[in-house]
């Protein structure tokens, strides 16, 4: 299962850097790959991740960056933003939820429906409460004040923090990563606790262990930080050229695994279909 991990992990940045250097499609001939979406192995690479930053680094100082990661990222959504049609601002904090309330009433989309973003209630809350939160720079710190926001729940949290990082508004620790329940159950998997195929790719699996977070078990971010230092043994050899400047961080192999079994399943699921369509064929 580690070798796999490897190979979907070099696979998927190699298919992000062929079409940042120009090439057409088809970047790839794995099936899974060519016809679903998974997002980049650098959490930095992603287009909603891109976009966030561009806008935190318009932002008129620190306060203002701060309460803009938390807008964005409970939304998670960048076209609300881009209709927007400016960088809302916590002081004009009213026109800004005026305009998600009138989304709302027309029956427009306001937010993701892939990540765990909390209810509207919750979220104009959480907006009103990020005016005046106080975020230290120091990364566990700063994890535990994001996670007083209304509707902030681990992932969320996990996700405002991580943006702050990438733009140096909070100092990183290599060794602190918070662990989803899609990394949690990864793990299990490559540690042969739990077998891949009981992995339901659509929805989450509630009250089955696997929302543990980092902080309520060790097990789950010491495992990363060991993939983070062995990342030379389990990679493919070819990993070098295709990869960033940076070797992966936790951040980014939490990112990861979180998508990788994804993939597995659908890999699992094309293989159930292309035999079905070759005992036809032979029929």
């Amino acid at each position: 299962m580690l070798d796999q991990l490897g190979y979907y992990t070099g696979e998927r940045q190699r298919i992000w850097f062929v079409r940042e250097h120009g090439a057409v499609p088809p970047w790839t001939t794995d099936l899974v790959f060519a016809t679903n979406r998974f997002t980049n192995v650098y959490r930095e690479l992603d287009p909603g991740t891109i976009y966030a930053h561009e806008c935190i680094a318009k932002c008129d100082d620190r306060r203002h960056a701060v309460w803009w990661a938390v807008v964005y990222r409970m939304l998670n959504r960048k076209q609300t933003f881009i209709e927007f049609e400016d960088l809302p601002h916590p002081d004009r904090w009213q026109d800004w939820l005026a305009y998600i309330d009138d989304r709302y009433a027309n029956g427009e989309r306001v937010k993701t429906g892939v990540h765990l973003t909390p209810h509207p209630k919750e979220y104009i809350t959480a907006v009103e409460q990020a005016r005046n939160i106080e975020v230290p720079t120091n990364m566990q710190r700063a994890y535990h004040e994001i996670r007083q926001l209304k509707g902030a729940g681990p992932f969320i949290a996990w996700q405002i923090l991580s943006d702050l990082v990438e733009m140096g508004l909070v100092e990183h620790d290599p060794d602190f990563v918070v662990v989803g329940p899609g990394a949690s159950f990864a793990i299990s998997v490559l540690n042969g606790d739990v077998e891949l195929s009981s992995y339901k790719h659509a929805g989450t699996r509630k009250g089955d262990g696997f929302g543990v977070f980092a902080g309520k078990n060790p097990f789950f971010p010491q495992y990363i930080r060991n993939l983070r230092d062995t990342q030379s043994e389990w990679l493919p050899e070819w990993w070098s050229r295709v990869r960033l400047p940076q070797d992966l961080d936790c951040k980014n192999i939490e990112h990861t695994l979180c998508e990788w079994l994804k993939y597995e399943r659908f890999k699992i699921d094309a293989t159930k279909i292309l035999r079905q369509n070759s005992r036809v064929r032979e029929s």
